[in-house]
């Protein structure tokens, strides 16, 4: 009876997958992410889990795992996907590269400066995915001029250094395993090498000018790859920052005038905000906007869409920021128009000058607070007893909390508000409201 060992059923096995599956698919092998020694360890962790689900799912590709790193070149068709993330100050820069290990040549790559924190996730996905869009490789194989056969056969040269060699043994007497450790040893080797050779050209930056490739053509690895992070020159203007919520907003508002009136309401409402940077003080200084609209769901007498309109000038910071400027705020009220005639619901209109702050910090994940504090500049209502009235008072309070509670990208965002308004005149008017919401929210 034949006797198999485990390395032999393990090589029958994948044989079938590397002599039928190698037309349609290649090998990926990803490397270890640059630079997450600056980053929180909750961005890490998502950073390196998000690599792996891309890769994945590309369905060209097939995932290989190392216990060390990559080989720098291959004799089969395998690529490498690289990845760093770099901090410039307040913001962060993003690049990933794909490299094709067979021929030692950078594929395609994708970069983008001054990323916030909060876009970070979001935008590295969309730098791998992209390494990974459809003919890029075939438009390269236009391009490259048709190898005749008679150029194929080629004097023979002078072999690899040692460290960068690797046999190809014959397909019916492939062992896979002892393959996957050659060039496992390969990798050490010429990961070694690279290390010293890094070392010699940061020496010699310090005495010339220029930058030596010697190196790099020595070990057969094109510019690209020898300076993995290219610096490139910051903009003037930071990119500008949109914010989509929408969600469920209930409020209660009691008034005081003929009546004491109590009104109940349940509104949708669907909110945008936003940061434009200039390019004063590092694009710290910007303007920024608020614009919500509200329509009512549920009610005991009719109400009308509400809607909410700010503009601030704003000073951004990576954990905290702070505004100042004009909000116009519509809400409603019910109470009698005049002695004797039935309720009614009437609109009110403020204008607000407000203060108001934003704080990232960590715990379990990252937490954001808002604040506001605001006071009435201008108060408009249509009804009739208080449209000359001038005196107004009052206070509007604000705070919302973003807890890290995150689904493809949407958090969840709880807000409470509380306001209140007086006038005086032939009669005393007061007007409270308390408005609880909770939404979801995401980046754009």
């Amino acid at each position: 009876m034949l006797k198999m060992n485990k390395y032999s059923l393990f090589f029958l096995v994948l044989l079938p997958l590397l002599v039928f599956g190698a037309d349609e698919k290649k090998l990926a092998l990803v490397r270890r992410i640059q630079g997450l020694e600056q980053l929180p360890p909750h961005l890490s962790r998502q950073l390196q889990t998000l690599t792996l689900q891309v890769v994945t799912k590309q369905p060209d590709y097939e995932l290989l795992l190392s216990g060390t790193d990559s080989p720098n070149a291959s004799v089969v068709e395998l690529v490498a996907v690289e990845s760093e993330v770099a901090k410039q100050g307040d913001y962060y820069r993003i690049e990933a590269r794909l490299l094709n290990l067979k021929t030692k040549k950078l594929i395609t790559r994708a970069a983008r400066d001054d990323i916030r924190e909060e876009d970070l996730i979001r935008l590295f996905q969309g730098a791998l995915e992209s390494l990974f869009v459809p003919d890029i490789e075939k438009e390269a194989a236009k391009e490259k001029p048709p190898v005749s056969p008679k150029e194929v056969s080629v004097p023979r040269q002078s072999p690899p250094p040692p460290s960068m060699q690797v046999k190809q043994p014959d397909l019916p007497t492939l062992d896979f395993k002892q393959r996957v450790r050659d060039l496992q040893i390969a990798a050490d080797k010429a990961i070694v090498k690279t290390v010293e050779q890094k070392k010699e050209q940061a020496d010699s930056k310090k005495n010339s000018p220029t930058v030596s490739l010697q190196a790099s053509r020595h070990a057969g690895i094109t510019s690209e790859m020898e300076v993995p992070f290219k610096k490139e020159p910051a903009p003037k203007i930071y990119p500008q920052r949109m914010v989509l919520m929408a969600g469920y907003d209930s409020r209660q508002v009691e008034s005081d005038y003929y009546l004491i009136t109590t009104t109940k309401a349940q509104l949708l409402t669907l909110q945008f905000a936003g940061d434009y940077p200039f390019s004063l003080m590092d694009g710290r200084i910007a303007t920024s906007y608020e614009l919500a609209y509200s329509r009512a769901v549920s009610a005991p007498v009719e109400v009308p869409s509400l809607y909410q309109l700010g503009l601030y000038a704003s000073w951004l910071g990576t954990h905290w920021s702070t505004s100042l400027g004009l909000k116009r705020d519509a809400s409603f009220f019910v109470n009698l128009p005049a002695p004797g005639e039935g309720i009614q619901s009437q609109s009110i209109t403020t204008t607000w000058l407000n203060a108001k702050a934003d704080l990232l910090f960590e715990m379990w994940g990252p937490w954001r607070i808002n604040a506001m504090y605001g006071v009435p500049l201008q108060v408009e209502t249509n009804y009739s007893p208080l449209v000359s009235a001038k005196q107004w008072q009052g206070t509007n309070i604000h705070l919302a909390i973003t807890p890290p509670l995150n689904f493809k990208g949407w958090e969840t965002n709880l807000s409470l508000d509380q306001i209140n308004l007086t006038t005086q005149g032939e009669r005393p008017f007061t007007l409270n409201e308390s408005r609880i919401a909770l939404s979801v929210r995401r980046s754009l």
